[in-house]
C-alpha cells in the first residue's frame, strides 16, 4: 500500500504533473510579446507544454518570428535550436530568402544542418545547388557528425514537393 509521502512523490516525478512544468505552463500562458516567447523557447519542457508553446508562438507568428530570426543568428544551445527549426518548419512566412541571405553569419553548424532541411520545405528548387553544396561541405568538414542529412533530407523534400509524380 502506497503512503501519502510516495504518492506525492509519484506525482512530483511524473513529467505531466511536476511543479515545474505547472510553472512552465504559467510562463507559456502569460506570456504577453514575441521575446518572453523567444526565452520560453530556451527552456526544456514537457511535450505537452512544448506543443503550447508552438501552438502560441504561431499564433503570434508576426511578433515573434523577428525574434526568433535575431536570436537563430548567434544561438548554440541545442534546446533553442530544435524549437526554432520547428517554428519555421510551421509557420506561414517564407524565410528561405532571409537564411540564404544569411547563411555564413549562423555561427551553429547544428543549425546550419537544420536550415538545410527547412529550406527543403520552403524553397524552391532554385535551392537545390545550394542544398547539394551543403552535403559535400559537411561530409568534407564533419565527416563524424550526421550535419550532411538536414541538407539531404531538405533534398529528399524538394524531389517529393516538385518531381515526384502523383497520380
Amino acid at each position: 500500500m502506497k503512503t501519502k509521502q510516495t504518492k506525492m512523490l509519484l506525482i512530483d516525478a511524473n513529467p505531466f504533473t511536476s511543479s515545474k512544468n505547472k510553472e512552465i505552463e504559467r510562463m507559456i500562458e502569460t506570456a504577453d510579446n514575441g521575446e518572453m516567447l523567444v526565452q520560453l523557447m530556451r527552456k526544456k519542457m514537457d511535450g505537452l507544454n512544448h506543443h503550447a508553446l508552438m501552438a502560441k508562438a504561431l499564433e503570434n507568428e508576426e511578433k515573434v518570428l523577428p525574434f526568433i530570426m535575431e536570436r537563430t543568428l548567434t544561438n548554440r544551445q541545442s534546446v533553442f535550436i530544435e524549437n526554432a527549426v520547428a517554428f519555421f518548419l510551421r509557420c506561414k512566412t517564407d524565410i528561405s530568402g532571409w537564411i540564404l541571405e544569411n547563411y555564413d553569419t549562423f555561427k551553429s553548424e547544428y543549425m546550419k544542418q537544420f536550415l538545410c532541411l527547412v529550406l527543403g520545405f520552403k524553397g524552391d528548387t532554385e535551392v537545390i545547388p545550394f542544398l547539394m553544396n551543403e552535403v559535400i561541405r559537411f561530409e568534407k568538414y564533419y565527416p563524424d557528425k550526421d550535419y550532411n542529412q538536414g541538407p539531404i533530407l531538405g533534398l529528399q523534400e524538394i524531389e517529393y514537393r516538385f518531381f515526384n509524380e502523383r497520380e
